[in-house]
């Protein structure tokens, strides 16, 4: 992928900008010397929730996020006192899922609830990372990549990347991307401020522009962080309660609730798991389950059961 819409500069609080500057001058073509960061504002919070899927973008930029200083391994993101772990559930059995096994065996008598069953472990590459820290080791590899101070630039860009909502109308000339929480519905989920902008992040390197054009390649920017837009907004509500449920959300809960399962739904940036400690602590219980588990003799799928009751085995 090639193309230089000309200076490109990106605004924002230090870590969005700066790792979306990392971004540009990593893969996109653009000369890193026509890229600079004009950082207008604090980040909201002390620490970063980094999620596993950025890993390969972070080691792309030579980063190991595991060395900061003060990074810890997490098991999951906070939405006001809840979390929301990210660990599995359990082990599957003859090709049925856990909740399913444990669904027929709520039906004869079991008692434990399924969130007993969730591993306590930390996530792997799961980490909270001082925001500080995170955002001076993003700056440092920027620097030496040759990305430079927008403060200090007098040249007009000709793309304006805002990382925060903003209400300022002046670059009008200038073709723009809003990412992170600027475009993407996370009110409320600050923990989730980091995914929004890896997602949207994904997306423009995607639809960089080429030859300072400003027509299809924004359409389609604007297109995949629509797609991700209802499915973030299901988890906010189902997280945080309140207010009317969308379609999406009430047919995710009923198939959880009558047949067990998470519904797949495209551009799904969320586990399984997420999904499943979500509408638990929502208050939705799986109820129904598969034919195949009932093939399962009842000894073996107490012992089964059994067996993972500590939440502290190996999961496959």
């Amino acid at each position: 992928m090639s193309g230089n819409p000309g200076p490109v500069l990106v605004r924002g609080d230090p870590v969005s900008s700066w790792l979306t500057a990392c971004a540009i001058a990593r893969f996109t073509g653009v000369d890193p010397s026509q890229v600079s960061v004009r950082v207008e504002a604090s980040h909201p919070s002390k620490s970063v929730f980094v999620r596993p899927e950025m890993d390969r973008l972070h080691r792309s930029l030579g980063l190991d996020v595991s060395t900061l200083r003060g990074a810890q391994s997490a098991q999951g993101w906070r939405a006001g006192p809840k979390l929301v772990s990210m660990s599995p559930f359990g082990a599957s059995l003859s090709g049925a899922s856990f909740q399913n096994l444990w669904s027929r065996a709520r039906s004869h008598g079991e008692r434990r609830s399924l969130s007993e069953f969730q591993s306590r472990k930390t996530t792997p590459g799961t980490f909270f990372v001082p925001a500080d820290a995170y955002g001076g080791a993003l700056e440092r590899i920027a620097r030496r990549a040759g990305v430079g101070d927008g403060n200090a630039e007098c040249v007009e860009p000709a793309m304006v990347i805002q990382t925060e909502p903003s209400d300022e109308r002046s670059d009008l000339t200038a073709n723009r991307r809003n990412i992170g929480t600027a475009v993407l519905p996370i009110q409320g989920l600050g923990d989730l401020r980091a995914m929004a902008l890896d997602l949207s992040i994904r997306a423009l390197i995607a639809t960089w522009p080429r030859h300072r054009a400003q027509g299809l390649e924004q359409t389609e920017y604007e297109r995949r962080l629509t797609c991700a837009a209802p499915v973030i907004a299901d988890m906010r509500a189902l997280v945080l309660g309140g207010g009317d449920r969308s379609p999406s959300l009430n047919h995710r809960i009923s198939v959880w609730r009558e047949l067990g399962r998470i519904t797949p739904v495209d551009d799904d940036p969320f586990t399984a798991a997420e999904w499943i400690g979500a509408l638990l602590q929502a208050g939705h219980q799986p109820e129904g389950y598969p034919k195949l588990v009932e093939a399962i003799p009842l000894d073996t799928l107490r012992q089964h059961i059994d067996a993972h009751a500590s939440c502290e085995v190996q999961h496959g």
